[in-house]
């Protein structure tokens, strides 16, 4: 069985971008500027970086929520 680096670029994007936000959105960035040619990689980098932004907000929330209680 052959594993599809493409498949594994985008899944580490989307790991990046759950667990670690901030490097998530950077490494979307990158992925958006330099494999915007492929359709497959433009449309998983924006998912990407969609996934990022929302869970780098989420965080803040809970950041400013455990400062107010």
């Amino acid at each position: 069985m052959e594993i599809n680096k493409d498949l594994i670029i985008v899944l580490i994007g989307y790991f990046l971008s759950i667990f670690f936000s901030w490097i998530g959105l950077v490494y979307g960035i990158i992925l958006y500027l330099l494999k915007k040619d492929t359709e497959m990689f433009y449309e998983h980098s924006r998912n990407i970086i969609a996934v990022a932004i929302v869970f780098i907000i989420l965080r803040l929330f809970v950041l400013a929520g455990s400062y107010i209680f």
